[in-house]
């Protein structure tokens, strides 16, 4: 990660939940304290998965960073997604329904309106936005961002997910890539696995979701009660 040790500090007024220092994380002391005998689970888990959110940014955020503010979903949402990825071998967390209880909901209810965003914005690149995107854009940006990983890393399989991620940190360490450069790494290694993705690069499936607002609402009809034929349409779902 760059950095030859990570050290957690404490702070007991700290105006942020926790932040990224690379190679010396700061929390809130409610963030990173625990008390086995004391605290339950919902302590134990919330603690758990903050210091797995900063550890990842050494990653994404710190060894490689985003361009400007269009792109900080290279940083939030793979923190956001990772930090669930890094707690997976304990098993008592659950880890899995903890993803979909805790970030689906805050995805779909923001982007089920008309002031919604994209993940990756370009209203954030344009002057616009002096500094972090705030309020909606963040339910967005860590958690339709997170989402669409996981669906990401299930669609492609672990060893070129990962080993794609593996490929663009190595290649942008200490710089700043793109989107572009990330699902270009997936688009290499998925060639060097020989995942067939029929005619289409990972680019191509996946740029809809994360340069449009929104997700479908599908509608299927029969067609035809004798041959069972079916006509799916879509369209943007708004509440």
């Amino acid at each position: 990660m760059g950095v030859g040790k990570a050290d957690q500090i404490a702070l007991p007024d700290f105006n942020a939940g926790a932040m990224e220092n690379w190679g010396l994380v700061t929390y809130r002391e409610q963030s990173l304290l625990y008390d086995m005998n004391r605290d339950r689970f919902d302590r134990k888990f919330y603690v758990a998965n903050v210091v797995s959110h900063e550890m990842a940014h050494m990653w994404f955020g710190d060894f490689v960073t985003c361009q400007f503010w269009d792109e900080l979903w290279l940083n939030e949402a793979f923190a956001t997604f990772i930090s669930y990825v890094g707690l997976e071998e304990n098993r008592d967390l659950e880890t899995g329904r903890a993803f979909i209880a805790n970030r689906y909901p805050a995805a779909l209810q923001h982007d089920q309106t008309t002031s919604s965003n994209p993940i990756v914005n370009i209203e954030n690149n344009n002057g616009k936005v002096d500094g972090h995107p705030k309020a909606g854009s963040s339910n967005i940006i860590y958690s339709k961002g997170g989402i669409i990983l996981k669906n990401i890393r299930c669609f492609l399989g672990d060893e070129v997910f990962f080993g794609g991620l593996q490929n663009y940190l190595e290649e942008f360490k200490y710089s700043n890539p793109t989107t572009y450069d990330l699902t270009a790494a997936w688009e290499n290694m998925r060639n060097e696995v020989g995942v067939l993705l029929k005619g289409k690069t990972v680019g191509d499936h996946w740029d809809p979701w994360l340069r449009q607002m929104g997700y479908p609402f599908l509608t299927v009809k029969y067609t035809d009660e004798n041959t069972k034929g079916i006509n799916i349409a879509q369209k943007r779902f708004l509440n």
